[in-house]
Order: structure tokens, then sequence, then C-alpha cells
């Protein structure tokens, strides 16, 4: 069942994005392309408060600086990691974020190459992100706000180390700026492609981690889940707490434990190549996120 002590909450402000990123499925989806109704998003907030709950990321598919009332949803919940590509983080977005209480912001540039941008970042503008990036390290200089830009570990990446990046940045001047380094997830798919190879297994460390809200209201136990196709409940329908004790998620994991997919199309997907692809045990895979060579490691499994 789900622990509330160890969960790891994700509400997503918006379904829709302004890129179209290969690593995404986000061409394939078949969920609408929505913003959370504001309504919806302050009852959700009012339910994982009143749990003891705090929301780790305001994301699952989408663009977050696209939703309508990002001021309110940045006020909400200011101990979340804002995800973006960058792309809108200029002007008065910008200083939104600047001045709202959020701790920390994630801008997912993933490469320094102009060239290998393109095959990541579909329909971004590498020049824009990075002048978007510059400017907002300039003005959050001396604030709080702690900065990560995302550097990601891909087949067309693997040579780019966290120095590149920290000069390409010239990172010494923001103390509050670091990289973060991240592997290519195989979310569009655990076959292997031109970024990432194949992979079986669940890669965020376990089944059971995680409550993703979706900006349609359902309810999903897996960060991977982008349909919301194992949703345990949806928020309008159900109160969240009595969705997290759903019989649903002690039937979902029944069958999980047991290797029996057929009714979980998204732990199918996962573990279709577990035949060819040697898997590891979820605690390992979450030691490997404390080691302190773990990037290394990112490259190696690449």
């Amino acid at each position: 069942m789900l622990n509330p002590r160890k969960l790891r909450v994700a509400v997503e402000l918006t379904s829709a994005c302004n890129l179209s990123c290969a690593m995404c499925p986000l061409r394939s989806m078949k969920r609408p392309l929505e913003a959370m109704p504001f309504e919806r998003l302050k009852k959700v907030h009012t339910e994982i408060r009143g749990l003891g709950l705090k929301v780790r990321w305001l994301h699952e598919m989408g663009e977050p600086l696209l939703y309508p009332q990002l001021k309110e949803a940045l006020e909400m919940f200011p101990e979340a990691i804002l995800s973006t590509n960058g792309m809108a983080l200029k002007s008065a977005i910008a200083e939104t974020v600047l001045a709202s209480p959020i701790q920390t912001i994630r801008i997912c540039l993933d490469t320094i190459n102009p060239q290998a941008y393109p095959r990541l970042r579909t329909g971004g503008d590498f020049n824009k992100v990075v002048e978007n990036i510059k400017a907002f390290l300039e003005a959050a200089k001396g604030k709080s706000v702690r900065i990560e830009i995302q550097k990601m570990v891909s087949k067309p990446t693997k040579g780019e180390t966290r120095k590149d990046f920290i000069r390409f940045f010239n990172l010494e001047k923001y103390s509050n700026a670091d990289i973060i380094e991240k592997t290519c997830e195989t979310l569009d798919t655990s076959g292997e492609t031109e970024l990432h190879g194949k992979y079986a297994g669940c890669f965020q460390g376990g089944p059971f981690n995680w409550l993703v809200i979706l900006a349609n209201g359902a309810v999903t136990h897996c960060c991977y889940d982008y349909e919301g196709a194992q949703a345990i409940g949806n928020v309008d329908e159900t109160p969240l707490r009595d969705i997290l004790n759903s019989p649903k998620l002690a039937e979902i994991e029944k069958a999980f434990h047991a290797k029996d997919f057929s009714g979980l199309p998204r732990c199918c997907e996962c573990f279709r190549l577990e035949d060819e692809v040697r898997t590891y045990p979820a605690l390992l895979y979450r030691l490997m996120r404390l080691l302190p060579f773990k990037d290394r490691l990112r490259r190696w499994f690449m």
C-alpha cells in the first residue's frame, strides 16, 4: 500500500506543452491536453495539506509555466520543484517565478550542443532557452531560489560533462545555481531508441512510491503512468484520503508482485523486455541515487 510518509507527490498543473520532445510520449498520448481547473487545484491543495503531504513536482506531462494561474499555484505549493523546458521562462513569467515563494526551479536544457538539442527538445529554440537561462541566473542572483540546470545523459550527449555546463554558464558567479544530471528515461518506450538503450523494471525505484494527480483529476500510483491507465481514483469523485486506501490499489499491488501485468498496461510496458535486460531490485536503485559516483553509473547504464 502507499505509505504517506514515503510518498512522492506530483500535481500536474497542465498536460499541454509548447514542445514535442523526442523522449516524451505526449505526441501519442490519448488524454486531452488541458490545464487543471483552478477549483480542482484548490481542492487538491486542501486535501494534500489535510493529509500532511508535501508536493515534490508540479508536473507529470506538460509545461507548468503555461498554467494560467501559475502565480497562485506556486503560492500553494512552495515546497515543490518547478520543472520547465525554459522556453517560456522570460519577461512576466520569469518575474512571476522570482516573486513567488518557490524554492527550486529545474530548467531542462539537457545539452549545450546546439546540434544535439533539437534531437532531444523537438520544437525548442536552443539560443532562446540559453538566453532565458542566462537572464534568469542574473535576475535570481542573490535570491534564495535554487536553480538547477538539467544535463541529460543520452546517446547524443554522452560525452558532455558537468564541468562543460558549469563553464558554459559561468556558474561560479551564481551561488544558488547547480547542474543536475539525469538519465534519459524510457517513458516513451522501454525499447532502444536513438536516445536511450532498452530497459526493464521500475525506473523510479519501485512501483508504489508515488501519488500523481493528473490535470483531469485522475490519481495514479506511478509517475510513468502518464495516461492514468492504472488510476486508483479521481479527486472529483473520491476524497484523496480514501484514494490512498483504495481497494483497487491492493489489487494492483497483488498483481504486480505476481507479475500478472494483463491488467496493468504501464507495468507491462516497463517489464516487457525483462528477459532481454538485466533488472535490479528496487532497493538497489534507491541506494544508487545516494552514491557519490552516481553520475558515472548513469553513463554506464546508458
